[in-house]
């Protein structure tokens, strides 16, 4: 009896957790050019090209690149996935990488 009570508590336990909120993935991708809406449209497709490098971690900027990446916010919330390119500005640097500061 004590064990099933036991086995229960657990299931009801491990059910009751949300699975933790989706990452965004980004790429740095500096050569779009035009409207932002355009270069937003041509990120899915660059990320083939860009899967060894695009990353689901913090975002840094390399010291001597432009602040533009390519980032997807995954769908949650009745929301769908989405693509941006955005041009942001460099934080702090050390070591080569600067925090990337979102666009405002």
């Amino acid at each position: 009896m004590v064990r099933m009570l036991v086995l229960v508590s657990l299931v009801a336990a491990a059910a009751a957790q949300e699975a933790p909120p989706k990452t965004p993935l980004w790429f740095l991708e500096t050569s779009l050019t035009g409207a932002f809406k355009d270069r937003s449209n041509q990120c899915k497709a660059l990320l083939g090209d860009n899967k060894e490098v695009a990353s689901f971690g913090p975002i840094f900027i390399p010291e001597n690149s432009a602040a533009d990446i390519c980032i997807r916010f995954p769908a949650r919330d009745n929301l769908p996935e989405t693509w941006r390119h955005d041009r942001g500005q460099k934080g702090a640097c050390a070591n080569g990488c600067c925090e990337f500061l979102p666009p405002l």
